[in-house]
């Protein structure tokens, strides 16, 4: 089974009673990238077919789904994988 890299804590915090580690690097990107393409969802993104685009729990799994390929995408591009 293949596990998905999360790239590690993206904001660790050490506290009284350990450490407290956030949300880890693929949910922090997969914001951002969710974040940039709502900003302007004409600019780039999933495709959605035409007689979908009404649906909002639809685009809101596929623009999900998308956030998170790009996430992984710049986790891998940050250790140097092809």
């Amino acid at each position: 089974m293949n596990e998905i890299d999360s790239g590690g804590p993206a904001f660790a915090v050490k506290g009284d009673l350990g450490l407290y580690p956030g949300l880890s690097k693929r949910e922090w990107y997969a914001g951002m990238a969710l974040q940039g393409y709502l900003a302007n969802p004409t600019s780039f993104g999933p495709p959605v077919h035409e007689s979908d685009k009404y649906n909002p729990r639809l685009v809101a799994d596929v623009s999900a789904n998308f956030a998170y390929m790009l996430a992984d995408a710049m986790i891998k591009a940050g250790k140097g994988e092809k």
